[in-house]
């Protein structure tokens, strides 16, 4: 994922490890359950750019997501295209909402069922994990 090596700024930030905090989620909601799965960390980054927040990649953070080598199988490759156009359609792109259209007909899949957005979905109470997680700064190793 892009980022700027100065700033760290980047354009969106990946569900699979993020931080967010209480502050923001309150102020943009949650993840729009829209989205079953695919780009739905997309459009919480996008959300969160579009409310004036900064999205930031941490370039020395570690993270093991075992996907890099999964098979596309024909039930990913559906949702992954339908999401994408529901994010494309939510966002008002319609060159990207075509672009995954002619996906799904090549492939002969269905387009997703309409979703009502709202735009800040009232926050789900959750159990709050925090007391067990802890943050730890990685060892400096020097030469």
């Amino acid at each position: 994922m892009p980022y700027d090596p100065a700033t760290f700024d980047t354009p969106w930030v990946s569900g699979a490890c993020l931080l967010i905090p209480r502050a923001v989620r309150d102020r943009i909601g949650n993840f729009d359950e829209g989205f079953f799965m695919y780009v739905e960390d997309v459009d919480l980054s996008w959300r969160a750019r579009a409310a004036g927040l900064r999205t930031l990649s941490c370039p020395a953070a570690l993270l093991f997501h075992p996907t890099t080598d999964r098979v596309l199988d024909r039930a990913t490759h559906r949702m992954f295209l339908q999401s994408s156009l529901r994010l494309a359609v939510k966002w008002g792109n319609p060159a990207a909402a075509a672009q995954a259209r002619e996906g799904l007909a090549r492939h002969g899949l269905p387009e997703p069922r309409p979703v009502r957005h709202h735009p800040h979905p009232r926050p789900r109470r959750h159990r709050r994990f925090h007391p067990w997680l802890r943050l730890r700064p990685r060892p400096l190793v020097t030469a």
